[in-house]
């Protein structure tokens, strides 16, 4: 390696080491120093909904929720637990596909939507701040009704604690608030009771005299 080449090489080197840093430990921090809003979440170790996790099973007991408390800021993107998350304030362009139209109507209202050249893809302004949470989609809607929602990977929150929740190989439930106290308090009350619905249900519907969860709730 010639000392050029290996100049070059420690140049690159360094740069992924700052960036690495920046991802894991500046932007974080940022992130919670100039937070708009506070988004829980909560995953379910269950391919389905939070109704099917508290329904429980009569022969095996779910793992706990997993819990987390993310905070959302302007021009900053954190990705934990398979999310995406960013703030969007008002008047912010986004771009999404034509047969997402009806969906971010239902979300936004009369939205003017439009395209810049390109019909395959369309742009809005948002018309109020909000959480912008997205996250990969390998598979498209898992609804085998032709007339069920049509795929949508992203969700729009206000921060007034509405959830919303999907379903891909574990169910997550998230909702987004205007301060991490109330965040933190969502998530845990939630996730408590989601367990404990659980729990009492897996104990009356388990038939086997040895499961340690008989005497639980």
């Amino acid at each position: 390696m010639t000392v050029t080449e290996k100049e070059r090489f420690l140049a690159a080197r360094a740069f992924m080491a700052e960036s690495e840093w920046e991802m894991r430990h500046e932007q974080p921090k940022r992130a919670c120093e100039t937070a708009r809003s506070w988004v829980g979440i909560i995953r379910l170790n269950v391919m389905g909904s939070s109704e099917g996790y508290a329904k429980g099973c009569s022969s095996a007991i779910y793992d706990p929720p997993k819990t987390m408390v993310v905070p959302a800021a302007p021009e900053i993107t954190l990705s934990k637990m398979g999310f995406d998350i960013r703030f969007l304030p008002a008047g912010s362009e986004y771009g999404c596909l034509p047969e997402h139209g009806p969906r971010i109507k239902r979300v936004f209202g009369d939205v003017t939507l439009s395209s810049k050249g390109d019909h395959s893809y369309w742009n809005f302004a948002l018309p109020e701040d909000c959480v912008c949470i997205t996250w990969r989609m390998a598979l498209r809607s898992m609804s085998h009704v032709k007339s069920g929602p049509e795929p949508f990977n992203t969700f729009f929150l206000k921060p007034d604690g509405v959830e919303q929740e999907t379903s891909r190989l574990y169910c997550r439930i998230v909702a987004a608030f205007a301060t991490e106290a109330e965040a933190v308090a969502w998530t845990e009350t939630r996730s408590a009771q989601l367990r404990t619905e659980h729990d009492r249900n897996h104990t009356l519907l388990c038939d086997d005299p040895g499961c340690t969860h008989h005497d639980s709730t």
